[in-house]
């Protein structure tokens, strides 16, 4: 684990992930972890006057309007499935996640689950061919989801796979050809339930943002060549992010197919969303009692709370941001504005605060604030995630525990 320490390896066992592949346990990525740039900050707390009072937060709807792909209304990420297994053996990747907890998901009403996995597990790259054995396993686990009505989401989700780096060589060769192999596999599958993710959160090319956009476009051609009508979800750089959103522009021909959604990811306000985190910025283990939305009393506890110099300057920092209701509002207001303006879908495939920092009723406000925008412009969305360190279930597999408040919070059981 580069540029790792004791502590983030105790913090990752702790939630059964492992450090040396889990890109969320490299702490040397720090500013770029979730495509979020951290601001170069004064170790001083912030005078009070720079704190606006806190805005109301968002009050849950009672009914959900129709949404605009409704198998992608609502969704949760199936994180430690076939990707970062707590048990890696082929019995324990089996049993964590059952068909009764597929069950519970569709009972609790959601619609869809992202399912990631890493590509290298799929593909052999010396014969260039998919390992029939792997993918059969996979695509059982797509199916333990479709034949309860729920749609899941094919997400390569590469972190240890060197020939799907966006940025390396073999990428713009390689990954076409896996994609094209995948989906002619997984293209007698139902195509209003079984969608593709051309790829998770592709970064590191900032002095080359020409490539992403060349290989994703190169990559949708291959996955169309093999599976004409499944959706493709595409996404920008730089994380996923709003802002890798916006600097992309798609092709022609992916405007013409109506049956690509565009993905963004959403984890703003970082410093809140993440404190306690013993992984990515540095700064994120060190920060407590983050508030959400923000007063100048709350702050000031952050600020006392926070004995970390570096740290304590970001707390400053954060207080001069302004993060509420109506903050988030707009941010995801430029996702949206996006979609209109090239005439095409978008979809929130992550967003989630980490259980183990800050105030729970916090949580919720920023969990509530995030989706009902997007319930109201008919977005859908995937929470992260389903039992790691953003939790909504928890317990054994087969004999799960929805998380009521938090799943109320993104609107689970609002259209019932």
């Amino acid at each position: 684990m580069a540029g790792g320490c004791n502590i983030a390896v105790s913090a990752a066992a702790s939630l059964g992930v492992d450090p040396a592949v889990d890109p969320r346990l490299v702490p040397d990525r720090g500013a770029e972890v979730r495509g979020v740039v951290q601001p170069e900050v004064a170790a001083s707390p912030p005078p009070a006057a720079d704190v606006k009072p806190a805005a109301t937060t968002s009050v849950i709807p009672t009914t959900a309007p129709a949404i605009a792909e409704p198998n992608l209304a609502l969704g949760i990420n199936l994180s430690h499935w076939y990707w970062l297994p707590h048990d890696k053996s082929i019995e324990g990747i089996a049993k964590y996640f059952t068909g009764a907890d597929a069950d519970q998901l569709k009972a609790a009403g959601f619609t869809h689950a992202r399912v990631p996995f890493e590509p290298q597990n799929l593909w052999d790259e010396q014969t260039q061919t998919l390992k029939s054995d792997a993918v059969k396993r996979y695509r059982d686990g797509i199916t333990l989801l479709t034949s309860r009505g729920l749609a899941a989401i094919v997400d390569p989700h590469p972190n240890t796979t060197a020939w799907a780096d966006p940025a390396g060589e073999l990428a713009i060769t390689e990954y076409p050809a896996f994609w094209r192999a995948l989906a002619g596999s997984l293209s007698n599958t139902d195509p209003a339930l079984v969608i593709f993710e051309v790829m998770n959160e592709p970064h590191g090319l900032k002095d080359r943002p020409e490539r992403w956009p060349l290989l994703q476009a190169t990559t949708i051609k291959a996955i169309r060549a093999a599976a004409p009508s499944h959706i493709i979800l595409a996404t920008g750089d730089e994380w996923g992010s709003i802002g890798g959103l916006l600097r992309l522009t798609p092709t022609a021909s992916m405007l013409a197919d109506s049956r690509i959604i565009y993905s963004f990811h959403f984890y703003d306000p970082a410093t809140f969303t993440h404190q306690g985190a013993a992984w990515g910025a540095a700064n994120w283990r060190h920060l407590k009692k983050i508030p959400y939305p923000p007063t100048p009393e709350s702050i000031a506890a952050a600020t006392e709370a926070t004995t970390d110099p570096a740290a304590k300057g970001e707390v400053n920092w954060y207080a001069k941001q302004h993060w509420d209701a109506a903050k988030v509002r707009g941010e995801l207001e430029r996702a949206r504005s996006w979609g209109a303006r090239h005439g095409v879908k978008v979809y929130c495939g992550e967003f989630g605060a980490y259980v183990s920092g800050g105030s729970e009723a916090q949580r919720l406000a920023w969990l509530a604030d995030v989706t009902l925008p997007l319930r109201e412009w008919n977005i859908g969305y995937a929470a992260w995630d389903y039992s790691g360190g953003f939790a909504f279930f928890t317990g054994r597999a087969g004999a799960r525990t929805l998380n009521v408040a938090r799943a109320e919070a993104i609107g689970v059981g609002a259209s019932k």
